[in-house]
């Protein structure tokens, strides 16, 4: 159950540091991460954050990935789709622009315990835990395309 997941165990300690009680943290990324309007929530609370932050890299990856699965390297005549390296460009530079700041934090012990003492997740498992949670169907990704890529 995604109820259970480290990120939800670390975001309910980490809260409780920072004096946030559990429930309003737990809605405010509940409200941030639904996935319909493609997780619009998320990315307008993304658009609307000041650098240094650090983005949902799972996102960003589905992006990409749905990005190059779902549009042609070459178009008519064997050119190059030149739109779909434009939007690469685009979620690349977005990302970079996260990175040009430094973070200026003091480290927090007992976050950092927190984070060292917890048992690695096998990536299998992982994997089968997204796949119960975002079935591949829901994620528009097609179980021969998803083949193929874990193959590769």
């Amino acid at each position: 159950s995604p109820m259970h997941s480290l990120c939800l165990r670390c975001i309910l300690y980490v809260s409780d540091a920072f004096f946030m009680s559990p429930m309003h943290s737990l809605c405010l990324r509940c409200i941030l991460y639904v996935v319909q309007g493609n997780y619009k929530a998320y990315r307008d609370a993304l658009s609307a954050t000041a650098t240094p932050a650090v983005p949902f890299i799972g996102l960003c990856m589905k992006d990409m990935t749905f990005l190059s699965d779902g549009n042609p390297d070459y178009i008519a005549g064997g050119l190059m789709n030149l739109q779909k390296r434009k939007q690469f460009y685009t979620m690349y530079h977005q990302m970079r622009c996260f990175q040009q700041h430094h973070y200026n934090y003091t480290p927090l012990p007992m976050i950092q315990e927190f984070l060292l003492t917890q048992d690695p997740i096998d990536d299998e498992v992982l994997h089968q835990l997204s796949r119960r949670v975002e079935p591949p169907a829901a994620r528009g990704v097609s179980q021969l395309s998803l083949n193929s890529r874990l193959s590769s």
